[in-house]
C-alpha cells in the first residue's frame, strides 16, 4: 500500500507558518488540512477527492477507499482530513504515558501529531463525532516480523496511536483504527463507480430522461430473477429503452432510488430481483442531478 514519505516540514517556523493560515483546526466549511500532499518530498499514489466546494488531500489509496464510504454515508454531515492535534496536550499524554513525542528534525521541537480524517454523523439527531486513523495492518501487527528492527516499528508506531486515541477521547470523540482488514474491496469498488456516476443525457431534468428512469424500474419490476444482460438485451431489442440499461441501473443507484448489496459486485451479471426502491422518488433524483450538471 502506497504511503506518504518523507515528510517536508521539519521546522517550528514552517508549523508556526501552517497555525496562521488556520491549517487542521476549526472543523468547519472553511476547514484547510493540516498536511498536504506537497508537503511531502516523496509520495505513492495520492488523491484530491472533492468534498463539497474544496479538495481533500488524501495520502494513500486506504485513506481514499475510507473517504469514499464516509461521502457515501448519508447520515454523515461533516468530513475533515489531516487534522492537527494540538501539541501541549499530546506532550502531556506521551508524559503521562512514558512513551517519547516525535521531534521536528530541524530543531527538535515537538513535531504535530495530525489524524487522518474526521467526521460527524447525524444519528436521529443527535451529533456522532469520530476521528478515524487509517494504517496498514502491516503497520500495526507485529506478527510474521522475526527481526528486532520491524518489531520494533510496530511498537512505536501503537505508541503514537496511544497518544492520539487518548487524545480525541479527552475531546469527548470517539476514536477508530481502520486498516486494509476492515476495507471490503467489492464494497470500496462499487462505492467509487458510483460516486463517479453522472447523468447519460445533457438534459437530466428532460421528460425523455426521467421516461427511460421509469422503463428502468419496470424492467427490474418485471424482470424478477433475470439477469441484467439478458433485460439489457431484451430491453434493446424491442427498442424500450435508448440508454443502456446497465447505466441507468447505475444512475438510479447512485441517486439511492435503488439499493443492492454491496458487497456483491455491481455489473450485468446481477439479476433484477438483487435491487430494491429505497422510497427515493425519480423526481427528487432527477433534481438532484440536474443541480449538479448546473454547479
Amino acid at each position: 500500500m502506497a504511503k506518504p514519505k518523507r515528510l517536508r516540514i521539519n521546522s517550528e517556523q514552517q508549523i508556526q507558518r501552517k497555525l496562521t493560515e488556520g491549517r487542521g483546526g476549526n472543523v468547519d466549511e472553511d476547514y484547510l488540512p493540516f498536511l498536504l500532499i506537497h508537503d511531502f518530498s516523496s509520495i505513492g499514489r495520492v488523491s484530491r477527492v472533492k468534498i463539497g466546494n474544496r479538495e481533500a488531500h488524501m495520502m494513500s489509496d486506504l485513506e481514499t477507499a475510507v473517504l469514499a464510504e464516509l461521502l457515501w454515508d448519508q447520515s454523515v454531515t461533516k468530513i475533515c482530513e489531516q487534522v492537527y492535534l494540538d501539541r501541549e496536550d499530546t506532550a502531556q499524554i506521551a508524559e503521562k504515558i512514558n512513551v517519547r513525542h516525535p521531534k521536528l528534525s530541524a530543531d527538535q521541537e515537538l513535531h504535530p501529531f495530525t489524524t487522518d480524517l474526521y467526521y460527524e454523523q447525524n444519528l436521529n439527531g443527535e451529533v456522532r463525532k469520530v476521528a478515524i486513523a487509517v494504517k496498514p495492518y502491516s503497520e500495526v501487527t507485529s506478527s510474521g516480523k522475526a527481526d528486532a528492527k520491524s518489531a520494533r516499528s510496530v511498537e512505536r508506531t501503537l505508541e503514537k496511536l496511544e497518544i492520539e486515541r487518548r487524545y480525541w477521547l479527552a475531546q469527548g470523540v470517539e476514536w477508530i483504527l481502520r486498516t486494509d482488514q476492515n476495507i471490503c474491496k467489492v464494497k470500496q469498488r462499487n462505492i467509487e463507480l458510483l460516486l463517479n456516476t453522472e447523468a447519460p443525457c445533457r438534459e437530466p431534468g428532460s421528460a425523455e430522461w426521467k421516461k427511460r428512469l421509469l422503463l428502468t424500474v419496470d424492467i427490474l419490476a418485471s424482470g424478477k430473477n433475470l439477469p441484467l444482460h439478458e433485460l439489457a438485451h431484451c430491453s434493446l431489442a424491442r427498442r424500450k429503452l435508448e440508454a443502456p440499461l446497465l447505466y441507468c441501473v447505475r444512475f438510479l443507484c447512485a441517486q439511492r432510488v435503488l439499493a443492492f448489496e454491496m458487497t456483491k459486485p455491481f455489473g450485468l451479471d446481477l439479476i433484477a430481483s438483487d435491487f430494491s426502491l429505497t422510497g427515493q422518488t425519480i423526481d427528487a433524483a432527477l433534481f438532484a442531478s440536474f443541480e449538479e450538471v448546473m454547479a
